[in-house]
């Protein structure tokens, strides 16, 4: 099935009526807890497939991912068809190594090592009216430890316990945000994450302020990450964003 959309995807780019477009970006991100520091981006081509005007327009995309902390490494494809700019829908597939363990998890009982595969499925939204805006995303994640010999294994992507044997996860991504000047934004951010067979979850609030100036963007927030075990804990995220060049997406 993995297979056959990308074979959609890449046959779709050969449409010849819109020029190909490359695009390009990346992103330097921190976390207090769950402590983390990653640089990630990704770098991909497009296609047009309808235009009615800079807005309204749909396009196919087939792009490379990458996300890297020196203890934790991901790389991956991802497909990506937007009927209509704002409303898309994907499919990537990735692999990621980590060689350390982490406090958060206790790694006498579960696997914290070792290589992890995962294959998403989502959608993606975007909307603007006046000043204020919207991003959501929704993802459903198959992860599976690759050489396990425990039952449970630690998803670091998501802060999960997961069945080694195969897993699900459910992720749902909301930001939204007000515009107070060109440069200045108002923002708010909510990450739910649920693993479905060994049932467990997470989520985050955060909120605070995104500065743009170019090409780059500059985003500080503080909130609340409630882990597996329900508790509250503070936290507090920066974001260092590249925007690098947009090619055919609207954001």
């Amino acid at each position: 099935m993995r297979k056959q959309i990308l074979a959609l995807f890449i046959s779709l780019l050969s449409i010849q009526a819109f020029a190909l477009e490359v695009d390009y970006q990346a992103r330097l991100v921190s976390r207090t807890y769950p402590i983390a520091l990653a640089v990630q981006g990704d770098f991909g081509v497009g296609q047009k497939l309808w235009e009615a005007n800079k807005v309204m327009y749909g396009y196919a995309r087939l792009a490379g991912v990458y996300s890297a902390s020196g203890v934790v490494n991901l790389a991956g494809v991802r497909g990506e068809i937007y009927p209509i700019s704002f409303l898309g829908f994907f499919a990537q597939a990735d692999k990621s190594q980590r060689d350390v363990d982490l406090s958060i998890f206790d790694c006498d009982v579960i696997d914290c090592e070792g290589t992890v595969s995962r294959n998403r499925v989502g959608a993606k939204l975007g909307l603007a009216f006046g000043r204020f805006f919207l991003m959501s995303e929704y993802q459903i994640i198959d992860v599976e430890h690759d050489d396990s010999d425990k039952t449970l294994f630690a998803d670091l992507q998501h802060s999960l316990e997961a069945l080694s044997a195969g897993d699900e996860v459910k992720r749902l991504q909301l930001v939204a945000g007000f515009k107070l000047t060109k440069s200045w934004s108002m923002v708010g951010i909510y990450i739910s994450q649920e693993m479905q067979k060994n049932y467990n979850r997470d989520f985050m609030k955060l909120g605070g302020l995104q500065y743009e100036s170019g090409n780059w963007a500059y985003l500080g927030t503080g909130g609340v990450f409630k882990n597996r075990q329900g508790a509250n804990v503070a936290t507090v995220l920066f974001a260092v964003i590249w925007k690098g060049k947009k090619g055919v997406k609207l954001f």
